[in-house]
């Protein structure tokens, strides 16, 4: 933002610096010519009827390029030449027809939106110069008015008073600005205090959360170990029991089956032996 006022500021001052220079000159080119003032070799001059409608009107400011007693102008050729009756009247007709008097071209001349041609020829020496086909309209009623007292004071005065009061302007502010800054670093001071405390304060808030979900885990933990411990110690004398039952069963068995075949070989043998006592009793 302040980069921006300032190149704001810079083309103010441009601007306000070309105005300035633009009205001097005007005045300057005004006083050594001892009339119309020049710009770029051409003379500025304002018109003040509508004779040459509409090619340019009452008002306009036009650009006519200076001529001497040999530039030669031709049929169709607008020129401005000074009036025989007085040398301040300055008029811009056409040329309708070329003559010879004294070795000198003499112009018939006419205004466009005029009936009649001019009543008196025109001489070389009158004339000023010739149409440069470049006018601005209305314009002229300005330039008039600068020619005025009135005018070249304000268009001198009001650039100069504007190109002296900016700079007391932009002294002014950078005095108040450095008025301002301390209290501007107390309150970034207090700011900055704040934001460090809020920081701290949400530092431990982090660090209290992690305790608490690190207890939390701890806890869990050791209540899935237990948990798990238990079922796995359960597991283990169900296992156990398991393998006792099926011992016990296995001995069982196996003793029942020893008392069988014992008891079936002593009944062998009781049988064999009473066979064997009946054979020899009968003998």
């Amino acid at each position: 933002m302040k980069k921006a006022r300032n190149l704001i500021g810079k083309i103010i001052s441009g601007l306000l610096i070309a105005l300035l220079c633009f009205n001097l000159y005007f005045v300057l080119a005004s006083k050594l010519s001892g009339g119309e003032p020049k710009v770029f070799g051409h003379t500025l001059m304002v018109v003040l009827s509508g004779s040459m409608g509409p090619v340019f009107d009452t008002g306009d400011l036009i650009a006519v390029k200076p001529g001497d007693l040999a530039t030669k102008y031709e049929v169709g050729d607008v020129i401005s030449f000074r009036s025989a009756e007085s040398s301040s009247i300055i008029i811009t007709h056409r040329v309708l027809e070329v003559k010879m008097g004294d070795g000198y071209p003499v112009y018939v001349t006419q205004g466009d939106a005029n009936e009649a041609a001019d009543p008196e020829p025109v001489r070389q020496a009158q004339v000023i110069g010739k149409y440069a086909d470049f006018h601005i309209p209305k314009i002229g009623y300005f330039f008039d008015w600068l020619k005025t007292t009135q005018g070249l004071a304000i268009l001198l005065l009001i650039p100069g008073v504007l190109l002296i009061a900016g700079p007391i302007y932009a002294l002014i502010r950078e005095i108040m600005n450095k008025e301002s800054e301390p209290q501007a670093e107390s309150v970034d001071t207090v700011t900055a205090e704040q934001m460090a405390a809020t920081q701290t304060e949400a530092t431990a808030a982090v660090d209290a959360e992690a305790e608490d979900e690190a207890e939390d885990g701890a806890e869990d933990g050791a209540e899935d170990g237990a948990e798990d411990g238990a079922e796995d110690r359960a597991e283990d004398e169900a296992e156990d029991e398991a393998e006792d039952e099926a011992e016990d069963e296995a001995e069982d068995e196996a003793e029942d089956e020893a008392e069988d075949e014992a008891e079936d070989e002593a009944e062998d043998e009781a049988e064999d032996e009473a066979e064997v006592e009946g054979k020899a009793r009968l003998e």
